[in-house]
């Protein structure tokens, strides 16, 4: 006799790292659930509220080449994204590489640092010193954006901390303990 009883089994949202291939081709639903775990580290399921591991980063593509069946994501909810680049088509010589390491099937990657590795350089980033006028700088910087009218729109608080995080991370790569100015 079968039961009525459900059991929870985590999904690939439960990872260390989820890449999200093709952000756009997801319906707003599964946008705004991804961008919950990316601002939030939790996911919501019938209500319970389930804590990620930590660390926990998304990484995403977007498909640039073709709008049918995409759902472009609406321009309040990009600045949850600290990088966005674009890294275009790579050279005769690159794409020859790529053929030659997948002719017997995909390559398998080794971890090349631990997790408790990346929480304590997380940490160590947490800790660089952010002056009061580099705070001043981001917050001016982000000001003239929201005034300028060239820019469609301006830069939100959070895109500001982001900003600064990003800043304390260039310096720790440098071994400095402070953000300076240039």
């Amino acid at each position: 006799m079968k039961s009525s009883i459900f059991n929870f089994v985590p999904g690939s949202i439960f990872s260390n790292i989820v890449l999200s291939d093709e952000i756009n081709r997801t319906g707003p639903r599964t946008q705004a659930a991804l961008l919950e775990t990316m601002a939030e580290h939790q996911v919501s399921i019938e209500g319970d509220v389930m804590k990620l591991p930590s660390p926990f980063m998304v990484i995403t593509t977007q498909n640039l080449s073709e709008s049918h069946g995409t759902f472009p994501l609406p321009d309040s909810q990009k600045d949850r994204f600290m990088i966005s680049m674009g890294m275009g088509l790579p050279t005769p010589e690159q794409e020859v590489e790529i053929l030659s390491r997948s002719q017997h099937g995909m390559p398998e990657a080794e971890p090349v640092i631990s997790t408790e590795r990346i929480v304590e350089m997380s940490e160590m980033v947490k800790r660089v010193e952010v002056d009061a006028k580099v705070r001043q700088y981001i917050v001016k910087l982000a000001g003239h954006t929201r005034s300028n009218s060239a820019v469609r729109h301006g830069l939100s608080p959070r895109v500001g901390a982001s900003l600064q995080r990003a800043a304390q991370a260039w310096a720790a790569v440098d071994g400095r303990s402070a953000v300076i100015t240039a």
